[in-house]
């Protein structure tokens, strides 16, 4: 079983310090991953600044950065999925 941290068109409405708390705790979390408890952090947010909304994942144990594996609609009614290599961006992510 992958335990998941998922949310979406939240994060721009939390404080910074908030953001840095809980992706504190997830990098804390994924840490303690193991094969056998794996742990997954699955967003979907907007990117002002490019007009979308993207889809990215992380997941432990190992050492990927978040990747954007997915745009959006920001209600879902389309998901364009894509390919490899992905786009990488550091774990805290900032309000857009």
């Amino acid at each position: 079983m992958t335990r998941v941290l998922m949310h979406s068109v939240v994060w721009q409405y939390l404080p910074d310090s908030t953001q840095q708390r809980i992706a504190a705790a997830m990098l804390a979390a994924g840490a303690r991953a193991t094969p056998e408890r794996p742990l997954g952090w699955v967003m979907m947010e907007p990117n002002r600044d490019l007009h979308r909304h993207e889809v990215r994942v992380r997941g432990w144990p190992g050492d990927t950065p978040m990747q954007l594996v997915a745009l959006t609609h920001a209600h879902g009614a389309w998901v364009e999925a894509l390919e490899p290599p992905y786009e990488t961006r550091p774990y805290v992510m900032r309000a857009y």
